[in-house]
């Protein structure tokens, strides 16, 4: 089967880490896959291992990352919603993609980022799959109540003419409740994740200056963004009697706002900052603790893997989270914005002291199983071919 996948830019996120591991699963059974990026920021055309990646950019030159793109990006999404520009070239973008559709003879389209569902919302075939990774609801809040409801109007729009898949029961249920999707039309299936590879990941050396003299820590990773609330995390660890530091893995826009914070807590010798590291894992394998402190979420990777790695977890039961772990050994939840749970959570016996449970791990990994995944998949995109 020929599939192909459509992603705004591969990058440091999740999504782009859930597009890799499916296409490179795909590849593995036999399929023929394509990545197709609507940027060239960040990537190279060709073979990225066993599949491959294809730019289907303007034509024009100016990625969305121009400093003058991103001036009139802002603009727009602070009157009139961030989604409106995108849904100009709808019917544009549509039909450049469904003219590669045809080259290429690809069988199965998924559509991973919001950008591309708006963009290719005009798509003619019979497998189009919009793949939704977050609580939509939350994402496209804009900076004022008009933003928000042009942003949900043109989501809501672009949904309609082709089928959805939820990565998790929030998210379905986020999709049911605010965007009138009938609950048997929202199948959910999973991220797929290489436990093997994680795992080899982890056992390889790592170093920061910024640790040294640390043997213990406690870490939080993702992108430096107001979902990912690290601010109220910061609060939450200076109100808390925790002596080891606090390593937080990431870049983003708020990260001038978190050394503000930072400084003016007086927590520069024990909140430490690291720029994005390509490999992650030695930093949560050997944490005392993962903290995920998001308001929402849709699957959070970090607390799969987290989970896979055998390391304790604190996290806000924000959407997606309750898909991956229960309260038990070594996972403790506390309610979003509840910063008294979350300073009890740092002062517990769970943040000075490994203890999660093999149990655990091996629920997760049999849960999240890639050939069990696969599967949903196939049975998903053979629907009707018997008719």
């Amino acid at each position: 089967m020929r599939v192909v996948s459509v992603i705004t830019s591969i990058g440091k996120n999740g999504v782009s880490k859930a597009v890799i591991n499916l296409s490179q699963a795909l590849s593995t059974e036999g399929h023929v896959v394509d990545v197709v990026v609507l940027e060239k920021h960040g990537i190279q055309e060709g073979e990225a291992g066993s599949f491959n990646i294809i730019p289907l950019t303007s034509g024009i030159g100016v990625s969305r990352h121009h400093p003058v793109i991103k001036w009139v990006r802002r603009f727009g999404r602070i009157f009139i919603g961030g989604l409106f520009f995108y849904k100009r070239y709808a019917k544009y973008k549509s039909a450049k993609l469904g003219a590669l559709i045809e080259k290429n003879g690809y069988e199965v389209i998924l559509l991973h980022c919001h950008y591309s569902k708006v963009l290719m919302q005009y798509l003619e075939h019979p497998r189009v799959f919009h793949v939704v990774h977050n609580k939509k609801s939350e994402q496209l809040k804009g900076d004022w109540w008009g933003a928000s409801r042009v942003n949900h109007w043109v989501f809501a729009s672009a949904i309609k003419r082709h089928r959805v898949i939820a990565v998790s029961q929030d998210v379905k249920d986020d999709l049911v409740v605010h965007f009138g999707k009938r609950s048997s039309e929202v199948p959910i299936i999973p991220n797929i994740y290489d436990f093997d590879e994680i795992r080899r990941l982890a056992t390889q050396p790592f170093c920061s200056k910024k640790l040294i003299g640390h043997s213990k820590y406690i870490v939080a990773v993702g992108r430096l963004s107001q979902q990912k609330r690290f601010d109220w995390l910061i609060q939450a660890y200076a109100l808390s009697n925790q002596q080891v530091p606090l390593l937080i893995i990431g870049d983003g826009t708020e990260k001038r706002r978190l050394i503000r914070l930072i400084t003016t807590l007086g927590l520069a010798r024990k909140v430490v900052l690291l720029d994005w590291v390509d490999n992650p894992y030695p930093y949560i394998k050997n944490a005392l603790a993962m903290v995920l402190s998001s308001s929402y979420e849709g699957l959070p990777t970090v607390c799969i893997e987290a989970s896979v790695l055998g390391t304790n977890i604190i996290a806000t039961n924000c959407s997606g989270v309750s898909d991956i772990i229960q309260p038990g050994i070594g996972r403790v939840l506390v309610d979003v914005n509840d910063i008294g749970q979350m300073v009890g959570a740092l002062n517990s016996q769970m943040a000075t002291d490994k203890m999660i449970a093999n149990d655990a791990i091996d629920n997760v990994t049999q849960r999240f199983e890639p050939g069990v995944i696969l599967q949903r998949y196939f049975s998903l995109w053979l629907e009707g071919d018997d008719d």
